[in-house]
């Protein structure tokens, strides 16, 4: 059975991925949606390629397709954080 903490994480800035749980893809130098809930970065790409710097610095309109992705962005926060409460409770 697969790992359901694996997931595939795609940089907003370049477009690279990688494969692995949120502490691999932190160690890897990954910003992710469960730490920073508004982002998804690689080593190396910055903050201000994202969508959470469009909106809230730049003060631009996201586009249909980046509401959506803040959207799973939100679930994917929200499912890290009742993993952490289910795995503090053990």
């Amino acid at each position: 059975m697969a790992d359901p903490r694996v997931r595939t994480y795609t940089c907003e800035g370049c477009g690279n991925t990688f494969k692995g749980t949120q502490k691999e893809a932190f160690e890897a130098g990954w910003d992710t949606p469960e730490v920073f809930m508004s982002h998804t970065t690689c080593s190396e790409c910055t903050i201000d390629k994202t969508i959470w710097w469009k909106v809230v610095v730049r003060k631009e309109e996201p586009t249909q397709e980046e509401l959506a992705l803040l959207k799973v962005y939100n679930e994917i926060f929200d499912e890290h954080r009742e993993m952490l409460a289910k795995e503090a409770r053990k």
